[in-house]
């Protein structure tokens, strides 16, 4: 990671040493199931492609350092997270990582989390290379992992969050009902695997 204790957020005492020794062994679960991964540096941090995981024929973008980055407040409470998109295999080479940075500067800008199941527009030059229709995106827990590791507790508690691509009609149904958003994904009237989708 490049540069990252030279921006002007608020670490641990420690400059973070502690809390990335922490991440890197708990993330090597993760590597381990995976049956291959690759590294895409970025400048605060990394994305780590994981394929095959959490399941054959999946590939994870999750993002490795973002949670030394603090947000939050004393009011509210301060949270450490790392952002992931799952998608099908076989999109594994379109630039998911453009959004996970997208989300992740826009945070940062704010020095806090978007809340859960809140959705966001995304920038059209960062979806283009994937599906210019899927540029709203849903703030969700990573709900594929196994509760154990959807973060763990520390000092300062880190959250994996999963940002799932919809499209703006999809986004207008997940705001009117998300249980019944979630339905008609659970019955794939919606897949979300499904890049090509344009309604």
């Amino acid at each position: 990671m490049k540069n990252i204790k030279n921006l002007q957020y608020w670490f641990t005492s420690d400059g973070n040493k502690k809390h990335l020794e922490k991440l890197e062994e708990y993330l090597t679960t993760f590597k381990e199931k995976a049956s291959n991964v690759e590294v895409i540096n970025l400048v605060q941090f990394e994305v780590l492609k994981l394929f095959n995981f959490p399941n054959n024929g999946l590939c994870t973008f999750l993002t490795n350092g973002y949670s030394s980055f603090i947000l939050g407040n004393e009011t509210d409470g301060f949270i450490r997270q790392e952002l992931s998109i799952t998608v099908d295999l076989k999109n594994a080479k379109l630039e998911f990582e453009k959004v996970l940075l997208e989300i992740a500067d826009r945070q940062l800008n704010i020095r806090d989390s978007f809340s859960l199941l809140s959705t966001h527009t995304l920038s059209e030059k960062n979806v283009a290379n994937i599906n210019p229709k899927l540029n709203r995106v849903i703030i969700a827990g990573a709900v594929w992992l196994d509760e154990d590791y959807q973060g763990f507790i520390d000092e300062i508690n880190t959250n994996i969050i999963e940002l799932i691509l919809v499209t703006a009609n999809e986004e207008s149904e997940f705001i009117k009902s998300n249980e019944s958003f979630i339905d008609k994904t659970m019955t794939n009237e919606i897949n979300l695997l499904d890049i090509n989708r344009t309604k």
